[in-house]
């Protein structure tokens, strides 16, 4: 019995050498990539984690057939066989092989746990790998964008699912597009995150990013604008600078420009070249008008612009002209106005001294008068001036009155 507790003894410790110490090694996670260049390394560090997991499984069966064999061949030699009823191992045999089925039971149920605790933890999230296709070298709008996403692979025990989805960047999030989206035409110029994210059927996902920058190509056209009047404000002669077109798509020239002034028919003007047009403004206003230039690769831009004749609002200005005596005088005759073929109209007063209190003054003068005050007083007084196109202006004046036979009194 003291040989068969020996082989056990020997059994045992095999199979715990094996089952614990070879390289068991479970991973979790694979970073995701969308780099196709870098897509073989990924994969090829993905197999090389998954291998030892398969080598420790394989691992608690050896060491428990090896120990087995060799329990079997010690306690029932060859030699023996014959003899076996007479052998003093006749009652051992029962309990190895006993032994031996347990043995492999508990290898199996071993086995079996180790194999779902290490497909839990090789959960491994799918891969990421796509290209992205667009029309040209560089991209201007509208350009028409193609993704292949079919090289993304799952890991582990998961498999792909096909419903691959796609983001463009057109603010519509996450769509179920399949594995190649063909042609998405992107209108309008900016700087776009495409997005495609796979799920394994494990519920693992991973999303990668590319980022397209679509740049303006439509003409541009150059506008100047010249008014005969210093404030641009009406009457004025506007002289309007047009052209050239600058076509921005490579390869492409200036076909075509057209102007459209207020109340005008449209004009054709040359798209190579500076045309210059002269119109008279006697009001003021916004006026608008339109320029549409294209170019030989068929862009169009479609400007509307807007030409703003305003004249400025008149000055306003008071002025204490006189303090002598008993009374003092405000005077609005600095004031002005800044609009060609306008003129002052009135001047509003409004005053904290009661003498002026509120009241409306014409041109030529317009003064206020007030008596001055027989002790210290200040009063505040504000002068609105309006000219003959209804534009106003506002000024505001304090008069400070001091206790002084000599009438001392000033202002600001």
């Amino acid at each position: 019995m003291s040989r068969l507790y020996s082989y056990i003894l020997k059994t045992t410790v095999l199979f715990l050498v094996f089952t614990f110490f070879s390289p068991v090694r479970a991973y979790s996670q694979v970073t995701q990539n969308d780099s196709e260049p870098n897509l073989k390394a990924m994969v090829d560090d993905a197999q090389k984690k998954e291998l030892p997991v398969s080598i420790a499984f394989y691992s608690m069966i050896v060491p428990t057939l090896v120990g087995l064999g060799g329990l079997g061949a010690q306690l029932i030699p060859i030699s023996q066989l014959d003899g076996f009823r007479d052998s003093p191992f006749r009652h051992v045999f029962p309990v190895s092989l006993g032994i031996g089925v347990l043995g492999m039971l508990g290898t199996g149920v071993a086995w079996a746990a180790l194999h779902n605790w290490a497909s839990k933890l090789i959960q491994i999230q799918a891969l990421v790998a796509f290209e992205i296709h667009i029309t040209s070298t560089t991209a201007y709008a509208p350009v028409n964008v193609s993704g292949n996403a079919t090289s993304s692979r799952a890991f582990g025990n998961g498999t792909l699912s096909n419903e691959t989805e796609w983001d463009m960047g057109d603010g519509q999030g996450f769509q179920k597009l399949g594995p190649i989206v063909n042609n998405f035409t992107i209108q309008n110029p900016g700087v776009y995150a495409i997005q495609v994210r796979v799920t394994d059927s494990n519920g693992n996902q991973n999303i990668g990013t590319y980022s397209l920058n679509v740049l303006d190509a439509n003409p541009t056209v150059d506008v100047a604008l010249n008014y005969s009047n210093p404030y641009k404000s009406s009457p004025t002669n506007v002289t309007f600078s047009i052209g050239p077109v600058h076509a921005l798509f490579p390869c492409a020239s200036p076909v075509h420009l057209n102007c459209t002034l207020v109340n005008e028919t449209t004009l054709s003007l040359n798209p190579n070249s500076t045309t210059q047009l002269t119109r008279t403004y006697v009001k003021d206003g916004d006026f608008p008008y339109t320029l549409v230039s294209v170019d030989s690769s068929g862009r169009k831009t479609v400007s509307n612009l807007i030409l703003t004749v305003q004249s400025p609002n008149p000055i306003a200005s008071i002025q204490l002209t006189q303090c002598s005596g008993s009374s003092y005088i405000l005077d609005p005759s600095g004031s002005r106005v800044n609009a060609l073929n306008a003129t002052i109209v009135s001047y509003t007063w409004s005053s904290t001294d009661s003498s002026i209190g509120s009241r409306v003054t014409y041109p030529p003068h317009g003064q206020v008068t007030s008596s001055v005050p027989d002790c210290w007083a200040s009063y505040l007084t504000s002068l609105i001036v309006t000219d003959s196109e209804g534009r106003t202006g506002t000024a505001n004046w304090e008069v400070n009155f001091q206790y002084d036979p000599d009438c001392v009194c000033g202002g600001w």
